[in-house]
């Protein structure tokens, strides 16, 4: 699949953790080819598509009373979004990577909260977050050879 394309299909009939880890391994499959911009790019738009499904919002909300299985995707998201840094750029300690991850992922986060409000604002605020992540991910990764 060429950069800037993301195959984001998710299978019916099976667990939400099922679904990021095919999701997951389709992506991983492919990273080592990608830029960095390329990375940040299909990246964001891979957690935004999850993020656009309701079921995963809520297994990735935060809160003192969530329940062991939404402690355990959260955590499965972060170590799937860790691993693909990893995979792309092997320099990258795994304490960077996760520690990249969770950056990343709740950066992500807020702005698919806001999502609706964009959509009908006119804001450019997604463009910008597209373009701090990348600048994020280049800052963090490129003094790193990548594979």
């Amino acid at each position: 699949m060429p950069e800037g394309c993301v195959d984001r299909r998710m299978r019916t009939g099976v667990s939400a953790r099922e679904n990021i880890d095919a999701v997951f391994d389709r992506f991983d499959a492919r990273v080592n080819a990608l830029s960095i911009r390329g990375l940040a790019d299909d990246l964001m738009a891979l957690i935004f598509e999850l993020f656009t499904r309701p079921a995963f919002m809520k297994l990735l909300d935060a809160g003192e009373d969530w329940s062991v299985k939404r402690e355990e995707f959260r955590a499965a998201l972060q170590q799937r979004v860790a691993k693909t840094l990893f995979i792309h750029t092997p320099k990258l300690s795994k304490k960077s990577a996760a520690d990249i991850a969770l950056v990343v992922m709740l950066n992500a986060k807020a702005v698919a909260t806001q999502k609706a409000f964009f959509d009908h604002s006119g804001s450019n605020a997604p463009n910008e977050f597209r373009d701090m992540t990348r600048l994020y991910l280049q800052s963090k990764l490129r003094s790193l050879p990548a594979s």
